[in-house]
């Protein structure tokens, strides 16, 4: 599709709204059971950091999918936050560690609504390629660095294991690119395999060291098993 067809409303974020919805159908499992899942089963899945139990983990999921729709000023959702957590005898958690998983699933949610919008046959067709971006900030990670304004086709499976956020407290970002923009700036397209192949030698050491990366469900209610065993099938 020309770009000049495209409306403005081509190039809006997704509605609160409708990052609320995605949110609250994540499935709510623990860090460990977070842990061993795929990276494309992770986006169907929510966790919280120290917390351990999955119903904690639905609630707090729940209060944070509400305050998206609402609105809510964070210091408000922090209160309700810490209402959850005390009732279930969890007073551990630092502020500064309930602000960092606000955000987290806040932009991780909001960048998964924007990247399935942007999927869409005639958002590809516009648009073939992303560019990894970097926010600078203090003590930023290397591993993140090192893909800094590199160019990849859509479709490039780069983008299965590193569309951001892809790691804990990520906000790196990636922005579309036209045919045109490409040849423009005379960028290099990059090619992902050898990112990802990289990745999956290592990742498969890892499993021979770790055995099995299925979760145990067992731990969970029947209710809460059920949406979660749905949540990994779909993803």
């Amino acid at each position: 599709m020309p770009l000049e067809l495209l409306i403005k409303e081509d190039f809006q974020p997704r509605g609160l709204d409708e990052v609320a919805k995605r949110l609250g159908r994540k499935a709510a499992v623990t860090p460990e059971e977070f842990a061993a899942l795929t990276t494309a089963q992770r986006r169907a899945a929510f966790t919280f950091g120290e917390v351990h139990k999955a119903g904690v983990i639905q609630r707090l999921r729940n209060v944070i999918a509400t305050a998206l729709k609402n609105g809510t000023a964070y210091r408000d959702v922090r209160l309700q936050m810490l209402r959850v957590l005390r009732s279930a005898g969890i007073d551990t958690v630092p502020f500064h560690r309930l602000r960092f998983l606000f955000q987290h699933h806040a932009m991780r949610t909001m960048a998964e609504a924007q990247d399935e919008f942007l999927a869409q046959p005639h958002m590809r067709r516009a648009f073939p390629y992303f560019q990894y971006k970097v926010v600078q900030s203090p003590g930023h990670r290397e591993s993140h660095e090192a893909f800094a304004d590199k160019v990849f086709r859509a479709d490039d499976p780069f983008w299965d294991k590193y569309t951001p956020p892809w790691d804990w407290g990520c906000k790196c970002y990636r922005v579309p690119r036209s045919e045109a923009w490409v040849k423009r700036n005379r960028v290099k397209v990059e090619n992902g395999g050898a990112f990802v192949e990289r990745e999956g030698v290592e990742a498969g050491a890892k499993e021979v060291r770790l055995g099995s990366t299925t979760p145990d469900l067992s731990g969970l209610d029947a209710d809460l098993r059920k949406a979660v065993e749905a949540a990994l099938e779909g993803a």
